[in-house]
This record gives C-alpha cells, sequence and structure tokens, in this order.
C-alpha cells in the first residue's frame, strides 16, 4: 500500500485559503502516533513506515497498479526462466545521503540484515518472500543474486516494501548505534530527530539518483496523537498535512480543505474466529453472522460513508477486487436465521468479542454497528475492550469466540496474500491475522488453492481469485466486513494530494 502526498507551504500564521494551495519548498505533516522505532525491522507501525519511506532507499518502487515494484535504486530485477534465480542491475553511480557509494555489497548486507532476523520466516509482513529466498550474493559492484528455494513471481514488489530499506554495510555492523541517526538512499535525508516527542526534520537528499529538482526541500514530520487537535491545526494553517482522521470528525471537513482517502493495499475490516468456540467454530454460524451484516451501513455509520468513498463490501478473499465476477455479500436476515436452525445459537446466544480499542480508530465503531446488526438473528455480541500491546496475550487465553480485526499489507502481490487464504505457520501468514490462532487444517480445497496461489503468475491468478472467493465464501475461516479505508486531511486539492494507501508519502 501507498500513501501518495504532495504537499504546500506552511504558514502558521494564516487561515487556509484557495491562495494557500500552491507547492511550496517547506510542508508540515502531522502524523497520528510517534513512531516506536526508525528501524523497519523493529516496529511495523504506519507511523514508522511513513517516515521511513522518506528517508530510505529501495531497489523499487512502493507503488500502486503497474508501478508496484518498478525500478528506483535498481536499474532492471529480472528472474531466471525457472523463477528459482533473479537478478539485480544497479544504477550506475549510486550514493548514500552522506555521498558515500552504494554498491551491490550494502545490497547483500541489508538484505542478510532481514535473513539473519530470528524468527523472520514467521513474519506476518515478509515472512512469505524471505522463506523464499535462500542467499543473495553480489557478481560485481553493479549486480546482485537471488537464488530462491521456490519461485516467487511477485519479488519486485516484495523488495519495495518497508523492511527492504537499502542501509550502509558498515553502518549495518554498528548495530543499535547506527538508528540515531540513520542513512540510507531515499528522496530525502533525516536532518533533526527528536524521537520521545516525534519530531523530526528532513531536508532533500542531495545525492539520490534521480536528480530531478524536487519542489518540497524540507519535510517537518510531527506527531500529533489526538485527531481533533490534528484537524485544529489544519484549519489554523499550522501543518498542511492531517493524517488519519476519524470518520466522526469529516464532518469539520470544509472547503478549501480536501480529503485524501484510498484503500489500504488488501485492507480489510472483518471478524477472526476462535475455532475451538462451540459458537464461532461452527461454520453454519460464521455463514449466519455475515449473512446478517450490513456493510453497507458500516461504511455509512462508522467508516465516514459518503465522504470517504463506500468501500467495497464483504468480498470474501482479497478487498481488492482482483475478482471482478466475485458479488459482493448482500445482508438476508432470513437466509441467516435459516442457516442458524440446528446449531446452538438457533434459539439465541452470547458469543464473546475482543475489540483494540487503542490502535485503528474504526475497530471499536465497527465492533459496536455489528453487535446492533447481529441482535436481529439473537447473536449478542459481548464486547471486550483490550489494548493492542495486551491483545495477543488475550487472544492466546481462549475463552473468546470472535476478535474484530483489520488487516492492510505492505506487499500486496497474490504470492502474498495467498498465505492469507489458509493459515501457513511457516510462512507467518494466517487468516485469523494476529498469529495465535491458525487455520484448522479441515479446509483441503482452501489450503490447495492457498499452495497454489502462492506462486501463481500474473496469468494464472486471476482464475485462482475466483476460485478462492468462491470456496471463501463457504468456510469463512475469517469473516470480512468491509475494506480499510485510510482518510487523510489536506489543504491542497486532490491533484495535487492523494493517497494510493496509509504509507508511502510522494511528494514533488
Amino acid at each position: 500500500m501507498a500513501v501518495a502526498v504532495a504537499a504546500s507551504a506552511l504558514n502558521a500564521c494564516s487561515s487556509p485559503s484557495a491562495e494557500s494551495k500552491a507547492v511550496s519548498d517547506e510542508i508540515t505533516i502531522a502524523d497520528h502516533a510517534i513512531p516506536q522505532s526508525l528501524d523497519p525491522m523493529s516496529s511495523a507501525s504506519y507511523e514508522t513506515t511513513q517516515l521511513t519511506f522518506l528517508w530510505g532507499g529501495y531497489l523499487t518502487n512502493y507503488a500502486g497498479g503497474k508501478d508496484s515494484g518498478s525500478p528506483q535504486l535498481a536499474e532492471s530485477v529480472t528472474a531466471s526462466p525457472d523463477g528459482l534465480t533473479w537478478t539485480v542491475k544497479l544504477r550506475s553511480g549510486l550514493k548514500f545521503s552522506d555521498g558515500s557509494a552504494l554498491t551491490s555489497k550494502d545490497v547483500v548486507a541489508s538484505l542478510d540484515r532481514i535473513l539473519s532476523t530470528p524468527n523472520v520466516a514467521g513474519d506476518n509482513f515478509i515472512g512469505p518472500v524471505m522463506s523464499s529466498i535462500k542467499k543473495v550474493t553480489a557478481p560485481d559492484d553493479d549486480t546482485v543474486s537471488l537464488a530462491m528455494s521456490r519461485p516467487y513471481p511477485g519479488l519486485p514488489a516484495a523488495l519495495s516494501t518497508p523492511e527492504m530499506i537499502i542501509l550502509p554495510a558498515s553502518a549495518i555492523a554498528k548495530g543499535d548505534s547506527f538508528w540515531k541517526h540513520p542513512v540510507s538512499a531515499g528522496r530525502f535525508k533525516l536532518d533533526t530527530l527528536d524521537t520521545t516527542n516525534g519530531k523530526f526534520t528532513l531536508s532533500a537528499n542531495p545525492h539520490y539518483y534521480d536528480t530531478t529538482p524536487r519542489k518540497v526541500k524540507k519535510i517537518n514530520f510531527v506527531a500529533v496523537t489526538d485527531a481533533a487537535t490534528r484537524l485544529a491545526q489544519l484549519k489554523s494553517g499550522q501543518v498542511d498535512y492531517a493524517d488519519n482522521i476519524p470518520g466522526n470528525l469529516l464532518s469539520q471537513v470544509k472547503s478549501p480543505l480536501t480529503l485524501d482517502t484510498a484503500k489500504w493495499n488488501g485492507g480489510q475490516m472483518g471478524l477472526s474466529v476462535n475455532f475451538n468456540d462451540p459458537l464461532a467454530g461452527d461454520k453454519r454460524v460464521r455463514q449466519a453472522i455475515s449473512l446478517a451484516v450490513n456493510r453497507q451501513q458500516i461504511a455509512a455509520s462508522a467508516l465516514g460513508g459518503e465522504r470517504v468513498g463506500l468501500p467495497l463490501y464483504g468480498i470474501p478473499w482479497n478487498q481488492d477486487n482482483d475478482s471482478p465476477n466475485v458479488k459482493a455479500t448482500q445482508q438476508n436476515i432470513a437466509a441467516a436465521k435459516a442457516k442458524l436452525k440446528g446449531t446452538k445459537c438457533e434459539n439465541g446466544c452470547t458469543i464473546p468479542l475482543v475489540t483494540v480499542t487503542d490502535s485503528a480508530w474504526q475497530v471499536p465503531l465497527v465492533a459496536q454497528v455489528v453487535q446492533q446488526q447481529l441482535k436481529a438473528i439473537g447473536i449478542r455480541l459481548e464486547i471486550e475492550n483490550t489494548t493492542f500491546n495486551q491483545a495477543g496475550d488475550r487472544l492466546k487465553q481462549g475463552d473468546w469466540g470472535l476478535f474484530t480485526r483489520w488487516i492492510g499489507y505492505y506487499e500486496n502481490t497474490q504470492n502474498y496474500l495467498g498465505g492469507y487464504i489458509y493459515g501457513d505457520p511457516r510462512s507467518g501468514n494466517n487468516a485469523n491475522f494476529w498469529g495465535t490462532l491458525p487455520t484448522k487444517p479441515d479446509m483441503p480445497e482452501l489450503k490447495a488453492l492457498s499452495d497454489q496461489m502462492k506462486t501463481a503468475s500474473s496469468r494464472q491468478a486471476p482464475g485462482l481469485v475466483e476460485k478462492i472467493n468462491e470456496e471463501y465464501s463457504k468456510e469463512l475461516p475469517s469473516i470480512p466486513l468491509t475494506t480499510l479505508s485510510y482518510v487523510g486531511v489536506s489543504r491542497f486539492p486532490s491533484d495535487v494530494i492523494h493517497s494510493v494507501g496509509a504509507s508511502y508519502l510522494v511528494l514533488p
């Protein structure tokens, strides 16, 4: 997923106006949280990723559509006919932002840093691709060779994800001290860092491979954790872009301020399932819940509705609509009640629903709407609130039925998403997201399709997606609700600032 943001002038003394929309050389971005780490291998939070994508250099571009995985520091990324060897040719004359040379040895060291991380194959984000890479070597200063254990057609896009940042080999050897003021080869370089308060300044990297003059030469990146305060600062002209604004504040957004909306890559709101629970573990109950949910109402009342642009609803597996022939799931109360006949919920039941309240603002709102909707079929959701940090331990206790989950991927290739169809402990992917309860091995057709998708070519993928969606809607290893939308608010029109996701800030 990529957020594209281009920005304009900072004028702290003026209010937004038509004249304030011109792009100037300094902008201020108000982010929703303080990055917990500058190392994307230590934090997968998207505030860390937003910052990393500004100063980090990558072999390929993090973008949407056909531009995803296109060359950046690499001049080319090509696969052998059998897909078991990839060759990366670097652009000539590459430099890090401190002026030192960037060669294939730095690329090998950067990828080896990831490969040597304990349990990396089980990582939810990079596990699938890293478990496919056997060895990385440098035949010469401008060439990198990746030997694969299995074909991974999505490798070019995977190389653009946050963890794949290219760092100086000599700096990696310094360990933690490097991250006090890290260096890479991205569009900008870090000038000042206040990691305690979440305040950073960046300036255009004079050694960036693309020598096209940048309109934005300085970025003030500040953490403003309260959404109402972010919006107020935007209105007053203190900041130019307010990140991650909840749907209940969007009515305050008036011209000339504009909404910057997007879907996360593969982003989805849904309900994870405890298959050991006697109620949620019953496929018929899951099917009834899916039929009883009114996804349009969720979007309208909890996600910003028409102001955001209505999301896709309930496409079972990949919410990015790679399967246009698969129909969205529509609410059908009569059919839902019929599914409950013969189950323990036929005459009403109570299912515990664990919900995280301090991460994505959409989560508790969606939980409340679904709780009201399921009353129509006699299912009472008993909501238990928890924190992001406590959720993993809470789910491991096992005495719950459903978990309000949100998923947004950095890599969005079909190969990667294949792991999310059916739990795969080897790759870290599982349909329940949190990594605590892999899908039970009693869905052989779904597992077979998942395995095929992990190595599918672009020609094979569309047909597989349709089969997967059909099978997924029957088994429901999780219950999809709506897409996960991202909303920022800007002082600039959409042709200047637009979001392709929630992490990559594109600046002119």
